[in-house]
């Protein structure tokens, strides 16, 4: 069924499904690489081989090289084959070098064939940086998963290539005049595919308790050298570029459905949850309708396809006729169901705003699908994208596309708009779909199209769809894209006998002079041709197909965007009356904690309020009970009056702009009532419960009726509930100490969401056989495990509520659910690691330090140690320059120019160079003395075996490197580690927690040396100080120039990166000593302001 999609309505079929059907872990891995692999796919010189057309010294340098990778890459297997304990997998990884084997066969008769030398052969340096990368992982300690993480993508990515590529050349006679066939056989052969498969059968084996992110590292790591291994092969020839589908100014119409082709998933679940949520006591009822209505649905719908596809075959004439036929039959069913919903008027009630605030809070685009809008219009190939859609609600698709593409530009939307009614003063559904003349059908699509090509009639067009709903345009349109797996289009397709081909057949035909055919699928029978759509696995493919290299059209966008958020940035945002650069544009963030006193201090509101206030939000509270309680236990409970309490839950929300409200231990029926009667029509937007039931020491805070209330009453109201383990089988009568693996704990986060809540933190603290501190956080629809160190303390009283109104507060600041989480997490793990080695009173469990990022618990000396060496940390990466071998090869090397960087007054230097390891080494160790002399650190950038080796100050990664944890272990506490994080804050927040002492963010503008980087513009940089406070050092990076390098300190940087700023004037002393000298004056003027 989740293939089998029509209409909207078809969702209904998914709603119930357990997000527990966890893929593979090497499933994973491939999709999170998949844009890295279409790249790959779409480079021109796996293009021209592919057509043949590429030059053949071009190929015979390939087939050395790939020996010599080839021949790592079976020592690389041995290795791990040496380290395998079963019979069972040093048997498969045998017949994996056996694979191996085999293809260094074919290349010694490529050998013989293209008279090439694969015996002697001297590695360059993109096959150089590959094989070491394999060789060290394999030689190193990491866990088989991790070693096999970075080997199987070679295996995936050949099979991928091969059998995408292969497929684009439909006719057999066509293949056989390619001079490069034997490669497009081999690796699109049944045979490769098997090992392909095997090496992920191993690895999803052996990737048991390995965290995620572990193996994800080293994979697309080696996604990334592969890319950069096709790029290198050019026999000391420039393979020409390949150019779009689309001439230089022609115009196209470009037609996008939404759901599932913009989007990465559906967004009907999105309006059924709001219409089940806003029921108020009639959840139950309502949500038994929606159920009714997929009950009847899925009963119809397969006889509905049935027939639909047998009448279609049936029907005589051309395709036209029997597409028409085809679209009539389904598009009756589609209506008939339109009707029965809007008949039942389950939609009602549903308020305007908030369809528009899932709109833009929780749908998740496709990666490239904004990039390749914005690049069209800014090609000049369209006005805008017209976006057509059977979904039910436009009001949340336009929200969507304004937070994706920006307010009112760039897209139109064709979609039903849901019916309004005034009700309390809100515009909220009536619970009709407008089923007469609204947007349902595959049909109301063709017409819609129908009536845009009518109003483009000289201009070519693009249509892109996922579904059965999209057949008719997908074929009316000159280029139809079909995004996804949906089995009912493809049968549809079968069906009309419409071939679908890989995309980059379609962009193939550029290489071979073919014309853009004007008519599309339908028109292919008369002009004799088979009619045809493409399939694409990424907005990458399309992007590259129409316009070419996705990166040559965005520099005039990214800097358009930079300059608009620098002139967005009030005049006064450094001064005394300046709001806080949060995600709240009325003021600073406000939470209101509803939960018990500790009298010890160390949990329940006391805890809150430290919390709050080390977060950097107004923290409020509402008084539920008392405790007299210490680090020994809970003495005594006092409850507080239901009046009382109401009382101050008015004073509270009648007065504040609540963000965020967080409750905790409530500890009677009658105190839940209220709570949750107070908060069901505030207009709250975020409430973190934390079922407060067990203390730390064991001791029951809550009856069984007052749990039941929590259940019943307050968790369905819930946007976060985060119980620990004792308190999720409390709360589902599981019996004691049930939840003692990751498994369980997704298991009971599946259960416990079906209380209503919208997402469950299954908190993992007492699942202590485990090194890490593992959580389980479910949105409804994904199990994800999140992984923190686990600190070794007794000092774990009050954790929970720390937790918890940590989350709130970066709910309340603007972060999304999982960056609220993840930093939530992050702030705890790093509180518990200041307090670890210290003790507050005399009971098991003491509290923790909430305020450690002002004030420490440290002896004084120790304190005053760290402390100085972040202050020189930061002071260092004032002026932050990063070398570039191509911008100081006219200009006596990079040996010279760092020298001259050095004595115009750089602060920290560091020396990048993707070469070979020997010169990099040399590099440093000439460099180092003279950077010594001055003070200024040398960094070594990605190498740390270089950095080690030198003895440099310090390494900087990035996100695709060795993990920043795993840095930290091999180069110890005191060498400086610097983490790149591009425009994530969750890389930010894990990067500083797993031991770097600074970050690099950006491309904060556009950059020529790194053009693939998106830029962020200045106002990101004020999003990331916010979310990682004033404690750790920032560096901006990425097209900084004179002009804006104060415009980032301002921002909140602690210094900026250059490299073509510095290195590619002719005067880098001259240029460094100014830029130094303005650069200080931005950071007394910043320090001053604040």
């Amino acid at each position: 069924a989740a293939h089998a999609r029509t209409a909207p309505l078809t969702c209904l079929l998914n709603t119930s499904r357990l997000a527990g059907e966890m893929s593979t872990i090497s499933s994973r891995l491939w999709a999170s690489s998949l844009p890295m692999a279409t790249r790959s796919l779409h480079h021109p010189f796996l293009l021209r081989l592919a057509s043949g057309t590429l030059a053949r010294t071009a190929f015979q340098g390939y087939v050395a090289q790939d020996a010599f990778f080839l021949r790592a890459f079976a020592r690389a297997y041995a290795l791990v084959l040496g380290r395998c304990e079963s019979d069972e997998a040093i048997s498969e990884l045998s017949s994996l070098i056996g694979g191996v084997v085999d293809e260094l066969r074919l290349h010694r008769h490529y050998a013989a064939e293209w008279s090439v030398d694969i015996v002697d052969v001297e590695p360059n340096s993109a096959t150089s940086a590959y094989t070491d990368f394999l060789m060290a992982i394999a030689r190193s300690d990491a866990s088989v998963a991790v070693v096999l993480a970075a080997m199987t993508p070679c295996m995936r990515l050949y099979a991928y290539l091969g059998q995408r590529l292969h497929a684009s050349f439909p006719n057999e006679g066509g293949k056989g005049e390619n001079p490069y066939s034997d490669w497009l056989s081999t690796y699109s052969s049944p045979e490769f595919e098997a090992l392909a498969a095997k090496v992920e059968a191993l690895l999803d084996k052996s990737a048991e308790g390995v965290p995620f992110e572990l193996m994800r590292a080293p994979y697309l790591r080696a996604m990334q050298l592969e890319l950069d291994f096709f790029a290198a092969q050019h026999g000391g020839e420039v393979v020409p570029p390949i150019g779009g589908l689309l001439a230089s100014g022609e115009r196209v119409l470009a037609v996008v459905d939404f759901d599932e082709t913009a989007t990465v998933a559906q967004t009907l679940p999105l309006i059924a949850e709001l219409a089940i949520t806003t029921a108020g006591s009639a959840q139950d009822a309502r949500r038994s309708e929606w159920q009714a209505l997929s009950a009847a649905f899925l009963e119809n719908y397969g006889a509905a396809t049935e027939r639909t596809f047998s009448e279609a075959a049936q029907m005589e004439g051309g395709l036209p006729a029997r597409l028409d036929k085809l679209v009539e039959v389904m598009s009756t069913f589609e209506s008939s169901a339109v009707v029965a919903v809007e008949a039942s008027g389950v939609l009602r009630g549903v308020p305007e705003t908030e369809l528009a605030r899932a709109g833009s809070e929780h749908t998740e685009f496709r990666e490239g699908f904004g990039r390749f809008a914005r690049a069209l219009c800014t090609a000049g190939a369209c006005e805008q994208v017209e976006v057509v859609s059977v979904n039910w609600a436009a009001q949340l698709v336009r929200a969507a596309l304004a937070r994706e593409l920006g307010e009112g530009e760039r897209v139109c939307v064709h979609s039903n708009e849901m019916p309004m009614q005034i009700e309390g003063g809100l515009a909220v559904t009536t619970g009709g779909l407008r089923s007469e003349e609204g947007m349902h059908t595959a049909a109301d699509k063709g017409k819609t199209f129908s009536a845009l090509a009518a109003e483009h009639p000289a201009t070519r067009s693009l249509y892109a769809g996922d579904s059965l709903t999209d057949i008719k345009p997908l074929l009316q349109a000159d280029l139809g894209v079909v995004f996804g797996k949906s089995s009912s289009l493809r049968r549809a397709l079968d069906v009309l006998g419409v071939r679908m081909l890989p995309m980059a057949a379609a962009r193939l035909s550029s290489i071979s002079g073919m014309p853009w055919a004007v008519g599309g699928a339908l028109g292919a029978p008369n002009r004799g041709e088979p009619a045809t759509v493409y399939s694409a696995d990424s907005w990458l493919e399309v992007h590259a197909s129409l316009l070419g290299d996705p990166d040559a059209h965005t520099g005039g966008e990214v800097t358009a965007r930079a300059e608009f958020v620098l002139a967005d940035i009030p005049t006064n945002f450094a001064g005394e009356n300046a709001r806080l650069p949060v995600g709240r544009t009325e003021g600073i963030p406000v939470v209101l904690s509803i939960a018990g006193s500790d009298s010890g201090g160390g949990a329940g509101i006391q805890a809150d309020l430290k919390t709050c206030s080390a977060l950097g939000v107004f923290g409020t509270t509402a008084l539920a009970g008392l405790t007299a309680q210490n680090t020994c236990g809970v003495h005594a409970i006092e409850g507080v009056s239901p009046s009382f309490l109401r009382a101050q839950l008015d004073a509270i929300l009648s007065d504040f702009a609540v963000g965020a409200v967080k409750t905790g231990m409530l500890p009677s029926t009658e105190v839940i009532e209220v709570v949750a009667d107070a908060l069901r029509h505030s207009g709250i937007k975020h409430l973190v419960v934390d079922p407060v039931m067990i203390a730390a020491s064991g001791a029951t805070l809550v009856s069984d009726d007052a749990m039941n209330a929590l259940c019943s009453k307050l968790a369905p109201l819930a946007t976060l509930l985060t119980p620990n383990l004792p308190e999720a089988e409390k709360m589902l009568n599981w019996p004691r100490d049930s939840i003692q693996t990751v498994e369980r704990m997704q298991k009971a986060a599946i259960e416990l969401h079906k209380l209503g809540c919208a997402n469950v933190l299954v908190k993992g603290g007492h699942l202590g056989e485990h090194a890490a501190a593992i959580d389980v956080l479910y949105d409804g629809r994904t199990c994800e495990t999140l992984h923190a160190l686990r600190i070794d303390t007794s000092n774990s009283h009050g954790t929970g509520c720390t937790l918890s109104t940590a989350i709130a507060s970066y709910l309340a600041r603007g972060l999304s659910m999982r960056e609220a989480v993840l930093a939530g997490k992050t702030y705890l793990t790093s509180a518990l690691a200041a307090s670890a080695p210290f003790r507050l009173g005399n009971g098991a469990h003491g509290p923790i330090n909430h305020g450690f990022r002002t004030h420490s618990w440290q002896i004084p000396d120790s304190a005053q140690a760290a402390d100085a060496r972040r202050d020189s940390i930061r002071k260092a990466l004032a002026l932050y320059a990063v070398t570039d071998a191509s911008l100081s090869a006219s200009r006596g090397g990079v040996v010279n120019a760092a020298l001259e960087a050095l004595a115009g007054g750089v602060t920290c230097l560091q020396l990048r160079d993707k070469g070979p390891a020997t010169r990099l080494l040399d590099d440093a160790l000439r460099i180092l003395p003279a950077a010594r002399a001055r003070g200024v650190p040398l960094i070594i950038n990605d190498r740390v075996d270089i950095m080690m080796a030198s003895d440099a100050d310090g390494v900087h990664v990035g996100q695709d490197d060795m993990p920043a944890k795993a840095v930290r272990a091999l180069i110890g506490p005191h060498k400086i580690l610097g983490v790149s994080v591009s425009d994530n804050i969750e890389d930010a927040l894990r990067a500083l927690a797993d031991g770097a002492d600074y970050v690099g963010v950006g491309a904060i503008f556009a950059s020529t040396t790194k053009p693939d980087k998106t830029a962020t513009g200045i106002q990101f940089l004020v999003k990331m100080r916010s979310a990682v406070g004033s404690e750790f050092p920032i560096v901006a990076i990425g097209g900084i120039g004179p002009e804006t390098a104060a415009a980032c300190i301002f921002a909140g940087a602690d210094g900026v990166a250059l490299v073509s700023t510095i290195f590619a004037t002719d005067k880098v002393r001259e240029t460094s000593a100014s830029l130094r000298a303005s650069i200080e004056k931005a950071l007394r003027e910043g320090k001053t302001s604040k």
